[in-house]
């Protein structure tokens, strides 16, 4: 496991298999309120389940709000598996579950990063959940 002051990452092939892992960050109540309305939009959308937010397609699995707002999501944004909680202070948790690519797969084999992965976590496994990161903090500057 690795782990940082508000951000840990630890391997979570007990619940999805080989090769995923976990991303958990503390992320500013901003972001958890673009969640919130995207999960409601896709409540009544007529794509029930179906929402956008940053760019990226939003499948929504489930959430609940209470009076003060979001507190929680399930969610899957683009290719990542995502969870939003409120904790007990206030505070809000993103949970991002990434796939470790295999050597050789063909969705990174354009930058060749195959050649760099040698059994350890690709040099680019931080662009995809990096990148969702970025455009959610993008999408809340008005």
């Amino acid at each position: 496991m690795i782990h940082h002051p508000q951000i840990t990452i630890q391997n979570s092939t007990e619940r999805h298999g080989d090769g995923f892992f976990r991303i958990k960050m503390a992320i500013p109540g901003e972001i958890a309120e673009l969640i919130g309305l995207a999960c409601q939009d896709a409540r009544s959308s007529m794509f029930h389940g179906i929402s956008a937010i940053a760019g990226e397609t939003m499948d929504v699995h489930d959430f609940e709000f209470d009076a003060n707002g979001l507190l929680w999501a399930d969610t899957r944004i683009g290719e990542i598996l995502t969870g939003v909680s409120r904790n007990d202070d206030g505070s809000f948790e993103l949970s991002l579950v990434c796939e470790k690519i295999p050597e050789g797969d063909d969705r990174y084999d354009w930058h060749g990063f195959e050649q760099k992965m040698k059994g350890n976590l690709p040099d680019n496994f931080w662009i995809e959940p990096a990148n969702l990161i970025r455009k959610l903090i993008a999408a809340t500057k008005h």
